[in-house]
């Protein structure tokens, strides 16, 4: 999913709530960002209220812009606000994506993909299990919903390095992957075998936020 990435970022964001039901899943990358029955993607942005809820996070953002001894991406600021916000509510079926990302969703969520067969989520600034399914070199491990994902071959990840972790979780086929699992308190070295993971379709609606 990573891209190397220039400074200059998309003018557009895409907040990407996921409902999950567990019978149904989109793989994402080497492991899954969400299992989707129904995905509601508000298109643009949206304004605080006039209870000066946000006055501090404006305040902030002028602090910065006005202090910073660089030219500040104010696009990439604001991703940077929403991604905290987001992360903030403690809920991993609700992630977002820029339009960058929301593009690879896009085109991982078609065909096969070498990995693991795992879905993943952020909780307590970890990366979680949500599901492994069925069958997949992940279940075969025995990787269980609620283990948590701290480190990919001895590199440890927090839950807002999700994306870093997929892409590392991807790789040949055939080839192992070992991931640092917390599970019930304890700590273990779990290696897993990559294969040819089959997609499962998705359902999804676009609406704009007005």
């Amino acid at each position: 999913m990573n891209r190397e990435r220039s400074t200059k970022r998309p003018n557009r964001f895409f907040l990407f709530f996921i409902v999950l039901i567990i019978a149904v899943g989109s793989f994402f990358g080497g492991a899954l960002y969400g299992s989707l029955n129904e995905a509601k993607i508000l298109n643009g942005s949206q304004t605080a209220g006039d209870d000066g809820t946000f006055d501090k996070l404006f305040e902030v953002k002028d602090l910065i812009n006005g202090q910073y001894y660089q030219e500040i991406d104010q696009n990439a600021l604001l991703e940077g606000a929403i991604k905290g916000m987001v992360n903030s509510v403690g809920d991993p079926y609700t992630v977002f994506y820029n339009e960058e990302e929301y593009a690879d969703f896009n085109d991982d969520g078609q065909g096969n993909y070498v990995g693991i067969g795992i879905m993943v989520g952020i909780k307590e600034d970890k990366i979680v299990v949500i599901t492994p399914f069925e069958g997949t070199p992940a279940f075969e491990a025995g990787l269980r919903a609620g283990d948590f994902i701290i480190a990919v071959e001895g590199v440890p990840y927090a839950g807002t390095e999700m994306d870093k972790a997929v892409s590392v979780i991807k790789g040949n086929e055939g080839e192992p992957v070992t991931l640092t699992i917390l599970s019930n308190g304890e700590e273990k070295e779990v290696s897993i075998i990559r294969s040819s993971i089959t997609m499962v379709n998705v359902k999804q609606d676009m609406v704009a936020d007005n």
